[in-house]
């Protein structure tokens, strides 16, 4: 069985925009500038002309080190909210809890930012939630014990 086909919906951003966005923004400072400059390029573009994936539960380290991780309760509720506000829109298509695996105890991503990402899609912030990892196990872990 072949997986279903996808298309996003074709949109003409502003000419000023449209260069960026065929590069799919990336900053080496992290999601954080990447955000802000992706919310630049997708203003004035029909929120329903545009698929909008982020990330949280890892992060840039603000002084140059190694990432950190933090999927707690609330850091998974305000960076929802700070990507909203750098991205400019009222909801996000997808949150994708990123690098599951290096998240301190697994159940807290069950149990602590699992339940924020659902209150969030319940609140209409979040359509969609997602997880990134590997190895596999580690996905199979978090989605037998979602109770989703």
């Amino acid at each position: 069985m072949s997986a279903p086909s996808f298309s996003p919906p074709s949109f003409s951003p502003p000419s000023s925009s449209r260069t960026t966005l065929s590069r799919r923004p990336r900053h080496p400072d992290g999601g954080t500038v990447s955000e802000r400059v992706l919310g630049e390029c997708l203003r004035g573009v029909p929120r329903d002309k545009f698929v909008l994936m982020t990330k949280a539960g890892r992060y840039a380290s603000k002084d140059g080190g190694p990432s950190k991780s933090d999927f707690s309760e609330g850091t998974i509720r305000a960076s929802i909210d700070d990507s909203l506000d750098r991205l400019g829109v009222e909801y996000v298509d997808v949150m994708n809890l990123h690098d599951v695996e290096f998240a301190g105890s697994l159940d807290q991503v069950i149990n602590e930012a699992l339940p924020a990402l659902m209150e969030a899609k319940a609140a209409g912030k979040v359509r969609h939630i997602g997880i990134t990892g590997l190895p596999l196990g580690v996905l199979d872990y978090c989605v037998e014990r979602s109770g989703e």
